[in-house]
């Protein structure tokens, strides 16, 4: 066959020439251009999110084993001061006022009012310890039912995203290369028919070879391919943009759960901290002297020093039992006692018969004159 009868053979333009001369700058090559691909640095980005989320995760669980120790801690304190015997000490005879006229206080009560004494602290004791219990079982709960779960919920949504992206990204790359290696094919088959053509006498060819109709099959191959690859590019693209969005989200999500979980803890801690505040105020508004007036009260007939006279020991209480205010240890008081009513002079002491004439001196003794 010929492609040109009416012309001669030097003067038929090759197809390669014409085709080269017919493109504009902006050309490229269909098989041989390399597109950029930051698939990888897509897959990498949600890599390193889904790092992120799982470290704050496992800060979270290591810190709910901490919260979750402190449980098992509370729970036996609060066990035992639940059953422990404390010591008893005297109430206040007069309505359980404090000896010194303060106002009555209720002894769970949470201000800063004096509290009636030991009983009063040992009361509230137990009570601030069954609340902080119960703060560390409660805290401990929001933990797994509120911060865990939205950190797993998190990591699970990115690493989904990335699953998706990834198994999207690998059916486009499998399909596009497959339709590459067929423009190849076909060019190769296309360039040998070209030589064919130009090494044939009078530029014969054989149909099944004919360049025309190569080409027209490359061109349609090609606009499959083209289409291919811009709707790859399209897919990144929209990839790095949505990417781009979903870290400002994650980020948002983020500082969402932390700062729920910090202010859990803020408030948990807050919260220990003003009840030792509490504790602390109603154990140093007792007055040192406060359980022994009671007991005082309470016992006075059976008590010695409740019959002392002097006075001094009221005097000079705080000098005598604080000497040493800044070190925990006891020291002796020097003390020394004075006038108390239950302390007797001799001559004052009377009993049976002491004045019995058989206890006079003989000399003394006058003679009974019968």
């Amino acid at each position: 066959m010929n492609r040109h009868p009416s012309f001669p053979s030097s003067r038929v333009p090759s197809g390669p020439q014409s085709t080269l001369s017919s493109k504009s700058s902006t050309s490229s090559d269909l098989v041989n251009t390399t597109q950029p691909d930051s698939s990888n640095l897509i897959n990498d980005r949600y890599d390193k999110y889904i790092r992120l989320v799982q470290v704050l995760h496992a800060f979270a669980e290591h810190y709910m084993n901490i919260i979750s120790a402190n449980v098992k801690m509370r729970s036996k304190l609060n066990n035992y001061t639940r059953n422990e015997n404390f010591p008893v000490f005297d109430l206040d005879r007069n309505g359980n006022v404090p000896v010194n006229g303060a106002a009555p206080t209720n002894a769970h009560s949470t201000g800063n009012a004096m509290p009636n004494g030991i009983v009063d602290f040992l009361d509230s004791l137990r009570l601030q310890v069954e609340n902080m219990y119960q703060a560390s079982v409660d805290i401990e709960n929001k933990f797994k039912t509120q911060v865990i779960p939205q950190f797993k919920s998190l990591e699970k949504q990115i690493f989904t995203r990335r699953k998706e992206f990834e198994n999207t990204n690998s059916k486009e790359v499998k399909e596009l290369r497959k339709i590459q290696a067929e423009s190849s094919k076909q060019i190769q088959g296309f360039e040998a028919a070209v030589q064919t053509y130009d090494h044939s006498v009078d530029n014969r060819i054989v149909y099944n070879h004919d360049p025309f109709l190569l080409k027209r099959s490359i061109m349609h191959t090609a606009t499959l391919q083209i289409q291919k690859e811009n709707m790859h590019i399209d897919f990144l693209q929209s990839n790095e943009e949505s990417l781009r969005i979903m870290e400002s989200q994650i980020f948002e999500i983020c500082k969402k759960i932390f700062n729920d979980m910090s202010s859990l803890l803020s408030n948990y801690y807050g919260d220990s901290i003003n009840v030792f505040a509490d504790l602390n105020g109603k154990l140093g508004s007792i007055p040192n002297g406060l359980e022994w007036k009671k007991f005082v009260d309470a016992n006075k007939e059976k008590l010695i020093s409740s019959k002392a006279e002097d006075g001094m020991l009221e005097s000079n209480l705080d000098s005598l039992s604080l000497k040493t205010p800044n070190a925990a240890e006891l020291v002796i008081p020097t003390y020394k006692p004075g006038r108390n009513s239950l302390k007797r002079d001799a001559k004052d002491i009377t009993f049976a018969n002491d004045s019995h004439q058989a206890t006079l001196p003989i000399l003394e003794v006058e003679p009974n004159i019968c």
